[in-house]
């Protein structure tokens, strides 16, 4: 009974940590700020944000490794404190210096929290508990959405009073998380991992990861769809605040920040229906196909200029944002088989996606000119990417890849083992069937590399 209050109180922790580190206050807002403040427009907006990925990239290892070897809360606690630093540059800072600031600010968090509020959750559950370990996730954005959804209807009223208290209610909102943050328990790194030699510890991580990431097609697909469909709702967060704007002919911030408000409730509600009705009785390809489809469906609605059109596939990559979330963070973590490392490959998948969506984002500025064609141009890109991944990754072998220490000479190696499977006909999530061989190829020993545990 004691532990079933813990784990009730943990988990109520985790949700208020988790939503209070939401930009809910700004989220309505923040463009329309940039162009009515600092006077940019929809296409330079995108070029700049587009022209900081490389300091996300290199950011990204280091922080994933220091994860591996400190612990997450230590980047989640950074993180915090840098985006309270972006909100205070644009309250301060009037003039462009402050976007940039700002995106400074932001890069360097998002290179530090990249996964980390999954993997801190996750280490609370067992490796058997992968169902509810989804659950939980799932369960967490239905809230999720509904409190910020409340958030973003305040915000955008206060600025119409004052544009500057949505950023103190965004500070103190951090602050929040901040204190929650403090009393989650992070699981204690094992002795090996503190002791070994910090670059060795990065070597041996970063090579598991890109050699599971290029034999596993199914991880590589998972990887694919990560970086496309969070470039879905990134290009959507970025565009929806002008494009709503310039239909309504009055009241624009409010009418604006109550379709927001509106969206998130669409994917609080779509988040609970997709695990019901789809997440328990189909595969994660079957999840992935259909998400994919609503994304498509949603661009191509939203390249229509009348403005139910724009609300209706709004509130559909409103479903789509409360879903794809917790299922494509949830695939990564659990499909990821070296658990030491779990942070140094978030940070390797996400430089790999920031690096694809940044070139691509580049590019589709122009079409942004008119905002109703660079979402057809989207919509379209995204249907081609999604078909032609999916195909290669129908392949009937897998390979799978394991870590073993050599009896002989007590250096870990690699091994890669091939089994069959099927994604697309399987009921439930994607499970190896009837081995037609399994045998063990070379194995690939990391010279100079001690055993880890």
């Amino acid at each position: 009974m004691t532990e079933i209050k813990i784990n009730n109180l943990l988990w109520k922790r985790y949700k208020l940590f988790y939503i209070s580190q939401s930009t809910a206050f700004i989220t309505p807002i923040l463009y329309t700020f940039l162009q009515e403040k600092l006077n940019l427009s929809i296409a330079s907006i995108l070029q700049i944000a587009s022209s900081y990925w490389l300091l996300s990239i290199f950011l990204q290892l280091p922080c994933g490794i220091f994860a591996d070897r400190w612990g997450v809360k230590s980047n989640l606690y950074l993180c915090l404190i840098l985006q309270v630093i972006s909100c205070l540059s644009l309250l301060f800072i009037g003039n462009v210096a402050a976007y940039h600031l700002y995106l400074i600010c932001i890069n360097i968090a998002q290179s530090l929290c990249t996964g980390a509020s999954t993997i801190l959750i996750k280490k609370q559950f067992q490796d058997s508990d992968e169902k509810k370990f989804k659950e939980f996730t799932f369960n967490l954005q239905n809230s999720f959405y509904k409190i910020t959804s409340v958030f973003i209807v305040i915000s955008s009223v206060l600025y119409t009073v004052n544009v500057f208290v949505p950023f103190v209610l965004q500070i103190i909102n951090f602050a929040v998380s901040l204190y929650y943050l403090r009393m989650i328990p992070e699981q204690s790194l094992s002795k090996t991992n503190n002791q070994k030699n910090i670059f060795l510890c990065a070597k041996d991580d970063i090579k598991k990861s890109l050699l599971f990431m290029s034999k596993d097609k199914y991880y590589l697909y998972l990887v694919i769809c990560c970086m496309l469909f969070g470039l879905g709702v990134n290009l959507n967060h970025k565009l929806i605040q002008s494009q709503l704007n310039s239909l309504f002919s009055h009241d624009k911030v409010v009418l604006t920040g109550c379709v927001i408000a509106l969206g998130n409730l669409f994917s609080s509600s779509g988040a609970k229906f997709f695990y019901e009705y789809i997440s328990k009785r189909f595969s994660s390809s079957i999840e992935i196909l259909v998400l994919g489809s609503v994304l498509i469906f949603s661009y191509m609605l939203m390249s229509i200029s009348y403005i139910w059109c724009v609300i209706l596939g709004f509130m559909t990559i409103n479903i789509f944002k409360g879903c794809y979330r917790p299922l494509i963070s949830t695939e990564l973590v659990t499909h990821y088989p070296f658990k030491n490392s779990m942070s140094t490959n978030s940070s390797i998948i996400y430089s790999i996606t920031v690096i694809f969506s940044s070139l691509i984002q580049y590019f589709l500025a122009y079409s942004y000119k008119i905002i109703e064609i660079g979402n057809l141009t989207f919509a379209s890109f995204s249907a081609l990417i999604l078909f032609c991944s999916y195909l290669f990754s129908r392949s009937s072998s897998e390979w799978k890849i394991k870590s073993q220490i050599n009896a002989l000479t007590g250096k870990l190696g690699i091994i890669e083992k091939k089994t069959i499977t099927f994604h697309i006909f399987s009921s439930i999530h994607p499970q190896p069937v009837r081995p037609i061989f399994s045998y063990y190829l070379m194995p690939l020993v990391l010279e100079g590399i001690q055993p880890r545990l």
